[in-house]
């Protein structure tokens, strides 16, 4: 046996590297044996013989007419029928005949003596340039190739076959429809949705699950906004004083445990319909009224009617403090501020900074669950109240990845008084049950 003595190169329990497969050529064409290429390599004998026979590729002798692997002792005569030739096959001198045509026992694998002292390839061989048989050849350059390869092409493709994708396919596609996410399936149904969100996606995108994009809710594009022809420079802004953002933040920083409320207004088409809506923060429950126009007149009576409902002491108590916008329509903050009948001040109003409607995110993000039901374009004038109190309950009975996957107004009932949930008849609806898509409201 060959003495081997080597620094370590292989690292055992890893795959081989690009450096180990060309040590592993050059103990090839040293004519070291299995043992002692695997020794030189620290590596196991498996793994060497492996490596070779998974790598070795078969080099034909193309300027030879006979390529069987077989000749070198091959001694057949009349392969090919003709029983007047007297030579033997492998030499046949016919132009247009070849034994390899014939013969049963053809193979391109060349029948060598030395190839398992050689490791199973010719590399080594001392006859390698004379010898006249099919080679098994050894390259680290395409070995390595062939292996970055099958990395990658491990991880192509779906592993999933046809028939459990069509029924992953069944269990999402009635959720799906009601524009429920992917994610909040899955916070419901982890057993069955076994998969990772994204993997569900390229599944449905390269058309592996019989979905399609168009039913995804975050696959949506929205268009962008058109931009106001309004003059800001001529409206009176007086009524901002002591009430920017700063003002906010100010505030907040002084009464971390006041209840912020964020309040918006959603638009119909043609700025013909309108509904306002009401979000508190701790939780995204959120209250939403019809008002008939956009003007500060129909927000005033909306809180008039919130505070004769459930009482000057609640109102305050819960709408402590308003975020909003700066639109005409929320443009006479004291009226909402103070009891009409006293002149009280019962809650403190503060507006965004201009065009900055990130600062009150959380029910901008929120109305994109109520436009799943109201989508761009839907006249509110359609509509009641009393289905607007329906569509509510759904979208404050959807689980929020934000709190963990529990619901709005799971997390509003414990310290809410039975009289603001009473505003829009709020009540739980069960998972299974929730419809977030324009069919829940039966407009007649």
């Amino acid at each position: 046996m060959v003495q081997i003595v080597s620094k370590k190169i292989h690292e055992r329990n890893k795959q081989l590297t690009k450096d180990d497969r060309f040590e592993l050529v050059k103990c090839l064409e040293r004519e070291f044996n299995l043992t002692d290429t695997a020794k030189y390599l620290h590596c196991s004998i498996s793994t060497v013989k492996r490596e070779i026979d998974r790598n070795k590729t078969l080099k034909l002798n193309i300027k030879a007419k006979n390529k069987c692997g077989l000749k070198a002792t091959c001694k057949k005569h009349n392969v090919c029928g003709n029983s007047r030739c007297t030579h033997i096959c492998k030499d046949c001198k016919v132009p247009k005949v070849n034994c390899n045509d014939y013969c049963k026992e053809f193979t391109l694998f060349p029948n060598c003596k030395k190839l398992k002292h050689l490791s199973g390839v010719c590399n080594g061989c001392n006859e390698y340039t004379i010898c006249k048989l099919n080679k098994f050849i050894y390259s680290a350059v395409e070995a390595q190739m062939k292996h970055q390869s099958n990395q990658t092409n491990a991880h192509k493709g779906a592993r999933i076959n046809e028939e459990e994708a069509n029924v992953f396919a069944d269990f999402l596609k009635p959720l799906i429809t009601k524009n429920l996410s992917l994610e909040t399936i899955k916070s419901q149904y982890p057993n069955i949705f076994i998969y990772s969100i994204q993997t569900v996606y390229n599944w449905i995108d390269n058309g592996v699950l019989p979905l399609n994009n168009l039913m995804l809710v975050r696959k949506v594009r929205y268009t962008k906004r058109k931009p106001l022809k309004t003059d800001e420079r001529n409206i009176n802004r007086a009524y901002l004083e002591n009430r920017y953002y700063d003002d906010f933040l100010t505030y907040i920083t002084n009464h971390p445990m006041d209840e912020v409320v964020e309040m918006d207004t959603i638009e119909g088409p043609r700025h013909k319909s309108f509904i306002m809506t009401l979000l508190f923060r701790r939780c995204n429950f959120m209250l939403a009224f019809k008002i008939k126009d956009q003007t500060s007149n129909s927000i005033i009576e909306i809180f008039d009617h919130i505070k004769n409902s459930v009482g000057n002491k609640i109102f305050s108590q819960y709408f402590k403090v308003i975020l909003t916008d700066r639109g005409k329509e929320f443009s006479n903050p004291i009226a909402i501020e103070i009891d009409k009948n006293t002149n009280e001040k019962l809650i403190s109003v503060f507006y965004c900074d201009s065009r900055q409607s990130q600062q009150k995110g959380k029910i901008e993000k929120n109305h994109e669950e109520l436009r799943k039901i109201f989508p761009k374009g839907f006249d509110f004038d359609n509509i009641n109240q009393d289905q607007l109190n329906l569509a509510l309950c759904h979208v404050n009975s959807y689980p929020r990845k934000l709190f963990n996957y529990k619901t709005p107004f799971n997390l509003f009932k414990p310290y809410a008084d039975d009289l603001l949930l009473m505003l829009n008849n709020s009540k739980a609806i069960d998972f299974n049950h929730l419809n977030l898509t324009p069919s829940l409201i039966k407009i007649k």
